[in-house]
């Protein structure tokens, strides 16, 4: 079964789901079917070198961080998702956005968001649901890597594992893509 850290509980409302393909311990929250990864706490360098290529001012200094283990999501908020919770379908009628309910929930601010977070943590009973903090997101993104992207440097090695600006068109118009379609990282 799974292994969880000392000091750490799975809130009510989660279901284990095995191990992903990189062997961390996953769980299905069951009120929306959204993926959760366990991982491990540990210590990282936050940030990008000054000399990294197209890096942005407050992306700096590289300082270390350490984490305590946490869950976060395996993949984007899909619109199917996002729907059950909110009602809404913010993305209707934009531009470059496919209505799909495994693509990813577009067009939602960080109000949004905070109105989602209310209503899980209102069905669940208690606060358990917020998005993870700048640190969380870039330790799970970065899955140990030292380089710009998990996946190397260079700008075909993120082309290879996601969809961004330069690659995401269909017939010559840029596009979302169904969520957990690329490769996914170490973690």
């Amino acid at each position: 079964g799974p292994v969880i850290p000392e000091g750490f509980t799975i809130p009510e409302g989660f279901t284990s789901a095995g191990e992903n393909d990189q062997g961390y311990d996953e769980y299905t929250h069951e009120q929306t079917g959204i993926i959760f990864v366990l991982l491990p706490g540990g210590e990282f360098q936050m940030g990008s070198p000054d000399d990294e290529p197209d890096r942005y001012g407050d992306e700096g200094p590289v300082h270390p961080v350490t984490l305590s283990p946490f869950l976060i999501a395996k993949y984007e908020c899909t619109q199917a998702q996002w729907e059950a919770v909110m009602g809404a379908q913010p993305w209707e009628g934009q531009e470059n956005v496919q209505s799909n309910p495994s693509h990813p929930a577009v067009y939602i601010s960080w109000e949004d968001v905070q109105g989602f977070v209310v209503r899980l943590n209102d069905a669940a009973g208690e606060e358990i649901y917020r998005l993870p903090t700048e640190a969380e997101w870039e330790y799970a993104t970065r899955a140990g890597s030292e380089t710009r992207f998990w996946s190397g440097d260079a700008e075909p090695d993120l082309a290879r594992v996601g969809w961004y600006d330069s690659n995401s068109a269909i017939d010559r118009i840029r596009q979302t893509h169904p969520v957990g379609g690329s490769p996914a990282n170490p973690w």
